[in-house]
């Protein structure tokens, strides 16, 4: 899986790897240390994290919003759904 990132211009760029073989849940936890770690990198605060699906270039990405209003992540392939249905799956338990 590769991690993309979307500056205020519209420029993307491939920013980070993520072994695809793992499980939604560390999938989802290597996201989310590469992007804090980038974001740390230029000294800005991540206050919340929203997802979602959403179509990147004519290819559905995983959209990561950070809080930044102009700029965000996004992972390809998409894996919104396999993490949602993981949790969703342990919240029943």
């Amino acid at each position: 899986m590769i991690l993309y990132f979307k500056n205020c211009r519209g420029k993307v760029r491939k920013i980070g790897k993520v072994d695809g073989r793992m499980t939604p849940e560390k999938i989802r936890a290597e996201v989310d240390r590469q992007i804090k770690a980038f974001c740390d990198e230029r000294n800005f605060t991540i206050y919340y994290t929203r997802v979602w699906n959403e179509e990147l270039n004519g290819k559905m990405m995983t959209k990561f919003d950070v809080g930044s209003h102009t700029e965000f992540f996004y992972v390809y392939p998409e894996c919104w759904d396999k993490y949602r249905q993981t949790v969703k799956a342990e919240q029943v338990i």
